[in-house]
């Protein structure tokens, strides 16, 4: 009898064992865990602006800047209104402690229309996706029609994401441009 109680106790202990051990791998298998590539950024309103022309310092041909703007001064030092080429508002009065203006300039002989797909924040990182379609090849002016938005949320990291390919993040948000 007291063999049968010891056979009893050790396959009740294997039972519970193995059930328990069913249990965790259960619930490991039922948790989804998204690793940061496969999670899509949330997104956010934005206000695209046309209409301007860029002013600022002279760049090689064929450049693309990236501008994150932090004060009016710095707008109005980059960028002019053109109001025969507007096709929008000009960007009403802009509180930079809640608002921040996003620009990009093709600058050179190539003229292209940029036009912005969306905006969306992922753990602190704006991703700006936009379209880039070249429209005249070697034109005998400068072309530097900038694309330029305006965006109501903070973040730490600007991705700019021309036709579906990255071509730029920008970390330090302090600096006034970062040429390609």
């Amino acid at each position: 009898m007291n063999k049968e109680k010891k056979e009893t106790k050790i396959i009740m202990k294997f039972c519970l064992f193995f059930t328990g051990i069913c249990i965790v791998v259960n619930l490991l298998s039922c948790t989804t865990t998204n690793s940061p590539e496969d999670r899509e950024p949330s997104p956010i309103a934005y206000d695209s602006y046309d209409g301007y022309s860029y002013k600022g310092p002279k760049a090689q041909s064929d450049t693309t800047m990236l501008f994150y703007i932090t004060s009016k001064i710095e707008f109005d030092s980059l960028f002019y209104f053109i109001f025969d080429h507007n096709t929008s508002d000009t960007i009403p009065t802009v509180d930079f402690s809640s608002k921040k203006i996003l620009a990009i300039v093709k600058y050179g002989n190539d003229y292209y229309r940029l036009k912005v797909i969306g905006a969306g924040i992922l753990d602190g990182i704006l991703n700006l996706e936009y379209t880039c379609t070249l429209v005249s090849e070697n034109i005998t002016w400068v072309a530097a029609i900038p694309l330029i938005i305006t965006v109501e949320t903070d973040f730490h990291k600007i991705r700019f994401i021309e036709n579906g390919t990255q071509i730029k993040e920008l970390a330090d948000l302090i600096a006034l441009d970062d040429s390609l």
